[in-house]
């Protein structure tokens, strides 16, 4: 990657006392076919060893930033809304990790058709040493939702947002999770985005 250049994506992990899975995120990143991206950590004032282990990240593309006081997740998943600085915007919990080609297949989608707003995928429920125990939202092929079939996805497939990749300008324009709808947030951030008028990418 061109140190000059500008990251296209903004990949971000909001955290709170995750040491015991940070770094295996941290690893699916790095390891991402598509390497022009930043990754920015906002850590909530854990007290175990998590900013330790991303200070030990000796790449540039990482950042850490740390709050003073633990302020709630949800206004922690709005301040990796703030910090970002890319096109496009992924935010990813300390403990999931990413498939390798995440980053390019994703962004190829949001390059390619300008009406979308948001392209998500499938996922794999995990345990702890990465046996898959289930999988979510899978469909036969890719599929381009209008407003009334993601509405109907989403009571379908209930997909939190921050496993989908967002064009960062909707989601400054939005502004941040609203703390009211509490483990909602995601889903009231989806329907904004929706009703302005952004279609959804199933990849």
């Amino acid at each position: 990657m061109d140190l000059g250049q500008k990251p296209l994506v903004s990949i971000c992990i909001p955290v709170f006392n995750g040491e015991n899975f940070i770094k295996d995120c941290l690893n699916s990143i790095i390891l991402q076919s598509y390497k022009n991206f930043e990754v920015i950590v906002v850590d909530n004032n854990s007290n175990d060893k998590t900013v330790q282990i991303v200070k030990s990240y000796k790449d540039s593309r990482i950042k850490i930033y740390s709050n003073e006081k633990n302020i709630g997740a949800i206004n922690n998943f709005s301040k990796c809304i703030q910090l970002a600085s890319a096109e496009y915007f992924v935010m990813i919990p300390h403990d999931d990790i990413m498939h390798q080609n995440f980053i390019k297949e994703t962004s190829d989608i949001l390059n390619k058709n300008k009406d979308v707003g948001i392209v998500y995928a499938g996922v794999d429920y995990i345990d702890e040493n990465k046996n898959i125990i289930k999988k979510a939202i899978t469909y036969d092929c890719d599929i381009k939702f209008k407003q009334h079939e993601t509405i109907n996805d989403i009571v379908s497939n209930f997909m939190p947002i921050q496993l989908a990749l967002v064009r960062t300008s909707i989601l400054k324009k939005i502004g941040k999770f609203d703390e009211k709808f509490s483990l909602f947030s995601d889903v009231n951030l989806w329907l904004k985005i929706m009703y302005l008028d952004w279609n959804v990418y199933f990849i």
